[in-house]
Formats: structure tokens, sequence, C-alpha cells
């Protein structure tokens, strides 16, 4: 809780300071080719207000009184373009996106009357003619457009893109071996050993510039390139106050209002999928000479005649927990909910981005009456099987997941840009399981039965942090430096 109030006052600020005049936000780009168009002049006519396009073809006018205004942009060799009629209310950002049209021999200014047209596709379009590999993608104004929740959502909008689970993203329909995640162009790592591809459901869509695939290897991919990079652009600089909440439920008549769900008890911090210590690996287990005591085959006979021995085993015995079999308790359904929010403020007169979101779901997964069978072939005769094991299996998981990124994007001057983002996530799998029936080799006899039962408790994590800038040089032929 002492981090709460300094997020509501933080949050209330931020409204505080645009609920008195408001802003225009946008990105100027050439009509012909899509890219950005860095160093364009855009003011509002009649007044001292205006700004210039960043390394990011990006400009951001502020502390605008409630008003109709005139929108002027320019740019050398460019056709001039004028927007009348911009309708600025109290506290709003209003997000306009231009393309300018070059023009060399006549730079005769351009009226246009009605709304300016927010072209959303220009940049990944440019992306795509650019790019010496087959890539395809999507923009964040896209993203919106179809409402959805998380980065992984937003790639089913990509051709020849599959989500599994909910969060892997596969490309051109290979398994996720061959599939790479990237975050603003750097790998990111699974939570899941056994899983390649990460898990993109932790990152909010609001807070992603676009996302695109790259389906050919080219020198500038990492070396395992073997099918296909989904790469992450998160938001540097938000174009307005974003502030966003969602949450959910599925049912599932297998698992969801289940009085047979089977589960056993993990601690306190079970439900969110941490453990509280109760799991842990006890002391007396962790001295080495303990350990080869205990493994020693004739340990529990040297322990009936030897008192440091069978206090030994006994402390030994004791520290572990005593749960050996599942229960049964009625479940929930599984949910999910997400928080993010992003801004950008004013600090020693240059603009700093400010990005953060947080999610938490609880998946749940479970079957009764399962069957869980083998078979062999035995003897000189290939149509023999013989039944290796006969099981009727009885199965439920709980799987709570935490996640959250936060960043920060400071621009130094016109040229330089520094940014900073980190991401972090946990996933736990809680698993019971109860197996009973037959198994001829191990328990002959007909009125025999084998059972088994599993308890399992798997935690993963994953974070990471990432430090990158970006620098235009126009004395060295407008060249691009990006480092992270």
């Amino acid at each position: 809780m002492k981090y709460f109030y300094p997020i509501i006052i933080l949050l209330f600020s931020g409204l505080h300071l645009h609920a008195q005049s408001g802003s225009i936000t946008g990105t100027i780009t050439d009509v012909a080719n899509g890219e950005s168009l860095i160093g364009a002049n855009v003011y509002l006519e009649g007044t001292l207000l205006g700004s210039s396009t960043d390394l990011n073809g990006q400009y951001f006018i502020e502390d605008i009184a409630p008003g109709s205004y005139t929108l002027i942009v320019s740019f050398i060799t460019y056709t001039s373009v004028k927007v009348e009629d911009v309708q600025i209310k109290p506290g709003a950002s209003k997000l306009i996106d231009l393309s300018l049209k070059e023009n060399t021999t006549n730079l005769s200014e351009v009226v246009v009357t009605a709304k300016a047209v927010q072209n959303s596709e220009n940049a990944v379009l440019a992306l795509q003619r650019k790019s010496a590999a087959v890539q395809d993608g999507v923009s964040s104004q896209e993203i919106i457009k179809t409402g959805a929740p998380n980065a992984a959502e937003s790639a089913k909008q990509i051709t020849g893109t599959s989500v599994v689970d909910g969060k892997y993203v596969y490309v051109r329909g290979l398994g996720d071996r061959y599939t790479t995640a990237q975050l603003n162009g750097n790998t990111l790592v699974s939570t899941d050993p056994y899983i390649n591809s990460a898990p993109l459901d932790l990152i909010p869509s609001n807070l992603l510039d676009n996302v695109i695939t790259i389906k050919t290897a080219t020198p500038d991919n990492p070396s395992n390139f073997s099918g296909g990079i989904v790469n992450l652009t998160t938001k540097d600089f938000p174009e307005r106050l974003s502030i966003h909440y969602s949450n959910g439920i599925s049912y599932n008549p297998q698992s969801s209002f289940n009085n047979h769900f089977l589960t056993f008890d993990a601690g306190k911090s079970d439900w969110f999928g941490f453990n509280d210590g109760s799991l842990s690996m006890p002391e007396i287990l962790k001295n080495d000479a303990n350990l080869s005591l205990l493994h020693a085959p004739t340990f529990y006979i040297k322990a009936r005649n030897n008192i440091a021995a069978a206090q030994l085993l006994d402390e030994a015995s004791k520290s572990l927990n005593a749960q050996m079999s599942p229960i049964e308790k009625r479940s929930f359904t599984s949910y999910n909910a997400s928080f993010s929010f992003g801004n950008r403020y004013k600090l020693f007169h240059n603009p700093l981005g400010v990005i953060f979101g947080v999610s938490h779901s609880r998946n749940l997964i479970s079957y009764e009456n399962g069957k869980n069978q083998a078979w062999d072939i035995t003897g000189s005769n290939a149509q023999d099987l013989f039944n290796y094991y006969n099981l009727k299996d009885h199965k439920s998981i709980e799987n709570p997941v935490i996640s959250g990124i936060a960043g920060l994007s400071y621009r130094i001057g016109k040229h330089n840009e520094i940014s900073i983002i980190s991401i972090y996530n946990h996933d736990t799998q809680k698993l019971s399981r109860y197996q009973s029936g037959s198994i001829p080799g191990m328990v002959s006899g007909s009125d025999k039965v084998f059972e088994t039962r599993t308890l399992q408790f798997t935690e993963r994590g994953l974070s990471s942090t990432q430090l990158r800038g970006k620098h235009h040089l126009p004395a060295w032929h407008g060249a691009m430096i990006e480092w992270s």
C-alpha cells in the first residue's frame, strides 16, 4: 500500500496539468514513401505556439487554450499543408497525422477544410518497402481499432501468424522452436525452458507502436533464425495521457465450478504463484554431509541401533512436507485483469515519456476419467500387443501469471533520444494428479490396483532491462546511429 498513494497522486497530477489547456500531437510523413520527416515546422496560425518534428517525425504542441485554430505544416522542398477549424477542448489531446507531398518547383499552399486524414499504416508500409526481408506488420492505430488487449492478440491480425495458448506466436504455422520474439530488436527469453517463443501476452497493446513479423533470414537478424521473428516496438513518447483497465473471466465446463477439482496446500502465496517458503528445501537437507548419510542404502538399518543416525533420519523425515495426496475442492472460473498507463511530460524543457503496465491472470485446467495407456509388441508375432499399463487419469492444473512493463524515454534536443525499459514475468504451474489402474509388469493379479499421485509446483520467472539510444547526425549526411 505504500506505493498506492504516490501512484494515485501521479495520475491525478497528470490529469490536473491537462485540465485547463489542450494539446496537439502527431506524425509528419512523406506521402510518397511513408518515411518520417525530421525538422518539419508545425505551428498554429496567428499564435506563437509551434514545434518541429523530431527524429521520429513526431511533433507536440502543448498549453493551447481551448478554441478553434488553423494548423500549418511546412518543410523545405515540400508543399505546405493547412488544416482549418482544429477544435481544442480543455484537457484534451488531439491527434493529427499528416503527409506532405514533395514539390521542388511550386511551393503553393494547399488548404484542407475537412478533417485531417489520420493515416495509420504509412510507417508499417514504409518498413516493408525498405526491408530486404519478407515481412508484415500491424500498427498501433490498427490494433486500437480491433480492441486487442495485448501483443499476442495484436499479432493475430498479421498475415501468416497464429497464436497458441493465448500468448505464444507462431510464424507460418511453424512450431515454437522456429519462432523468436524480440522487444525493440533485442531477443526476449522465454519463461518456459521447453518453449522457445516468449509469451507476448505480458505486454499491453496500447503501449506498442507496431508489431512486425520477419519471415526470411537476412545478415542483420540473429544467427539462430530458423523460421520467423516477431518484433515488438514499444512507444517511446505516448501521444496523450492514456489509462487503460480491462478484466475478464472464461468458463470451461470441465474446470469451472467443479466440485472435484484437485489441488493441494502450497502456502499463503500460492494463489498468485509464489512460494512463501513452505515448499523450499529444508535446511537439514541442504547439508552435504547429511545427504551423503541419508543416501546410503543401509542407513535406515543403521538408524535402528544408532541414536545419532536415528535422530537424523527422524528430523529429515519430519522436515519434509507431509502432503502425499491431492484434495478435492470446488473451483472458480479462470480470470484475467490488466492495467496500463502512458503519458508524456516536460523535464528541463525536453519531453519525457512514461509507460507502465501490469497484468494478472489465473487459468484453470482439469479433466476426469481420462485414459493413460501404453502398448508394446511382444514375441516374434508383430500382431501380438502387450498392455504395458492402463490407467484412469484425473488431473487439475492452476496457472497463475503476474507480469509487468515499465519504461522511460527522454529526448535531448531534437536529435538525441535515450530510453530504458524493463519487463517482468512470473509464471507458475501448480499440478495435482491421481492415476489408478493396472500395470501388469509391476502389479500382478486381476484384483490388484496400482495407484500414483503427483503434487508439483513449478515457478518460472523472467526479468529483462534494455537501455537504448538513437542519434540523428544532420552534419553526417543525415546518418542515424542506434544502439542498445
